[in-house]
C-alpha cells in the first residue's frame, strides 16, 4: 500500500496501526528539518571556504563547490536521520502500548470469565481456512496483471 496522504488512509489500517497518522506527520516534520539543515549545511560550508582562502591564501579554490556540496548533504544527512529516529522510536512505542493495553484486556477478559470469553469470541479454525486470501482473489478476477505479495495483499 502506498500512502499517498493522510486523507488515503482507512479506518482499518488506522486501527491496525496506532500512531501512524502521528508518525506522518513527524516525518515530514523530519523532512522539513532535513532540508533547512541542508541550507544551513550549505551556508556554513560556503562562509568556512571564504574563510579558509581568507586566512589560507594557499588553500584551492577550485574545489569550493565540493567543500559545500559536502557540508550541506553531511549536515541534511545527519538531521533528518535524527529527527527520523525520533519518529521510529515514538511509532514504535505507541505501537508497544497498543500491544500492552490488548494484554491487558485480554487478561482481564479471562479473569472475568474464561469459559464465556473462549465460546463468544474464539473464531472456529475453518473459518479462519476458509477467508479470502490473495490467490482466491486472483483466482476469480482472472487479471493477468495481478500480483499477489508475500504479504497477501494484491498489487495490481
Amino acid at each position: 500500500m502506498v500512502l499517498q496522504g493522510l486523507s488515503d488512509l482507512d479506518e482499518h489500517t488506522a486501527s491496525k496501526y496506532p500512531g501512524i497518522g502521528n508518525y506522518a506527520t513527524c516525518q515530514s516534520r523530519a523532512f522539513v528539518q532535513g532540508l533547512l539543515g541542508m541550507i544551513v549545511g550549505g551556508g556554513v560550508g560556503a562562509v568556512a571556504t571564504f574563510a579558509f582562502q581568507r586566512y589560507i591564501p594557499h588553500f584551492p579554490a577550485r574545489y569550493n563547490v565540493f567543500y559545500v556540496t559536502g557540508a550541506a548533504v553531511l549536515s541534511g544527512y545527519i538531521v533528518t536521520a535524527q529527527a527520523s529516529r525520533k519518529c521510529q522510536r515514538s511509532l514504535v512505542q505507541s505501537q508497544h502500548d497498543k500491544i500492552a493495553a490488548d494484554r491487558q484486556n485480554l487478561a482481564n477478559l479471562e479473569m472475568n470469565g474464561s469459559d464465556s470469553l473462549n465460546k463468544r469470541n474464539a473464531i472456529p479454525l475453518d473459518s479462519q481456512r476458509n477467508a479470502s486470501t490473495a490467490d482466491k482473489v486472483l483466482a476469480e478476477t482472472d487479471l493477468p496483471n495481478w500480483k499477489p505479495t508475500k504479504y497477501g495483499d494484491v498489487l495490481g
